[in-house]
């Protein structure tokens, strides 16, 4: 995964993957690698979005029946 919107991070996460996929030798093993994540752009930022609370609907297949169950509560 790597921090978000860090291009270079990610990249290492992913390579890192790859290098011990090759290195593994049995089921289940364990690959430590060396990352720190408890600075300020990874604990400290929220980069989620704002709840939207307006509902979403796939299609207007789903909206109809939705909003007509909502207008019977």
């Amino acid at each position: 995964m790597g921090r978000p919107f860090d291009r270079a991070d990610q990249d290492r996460v992913v390579r890192a993957a790859l290098q011990a996929f090759s290195s593994i030798d049995q089921p289940g093993a364990i690959v430590r690698r060396a990352a720190r994540w408890n600075d300020d752009r990874w604990c400290g930022a929220n980069t989620r979005m704002p709840r939207d609370t307006t509902p979403q609907y796939q299609n207007e297949d789903d909206r109809r029946p939705a909003e007509a169950r909502a207008r019977q509560q």
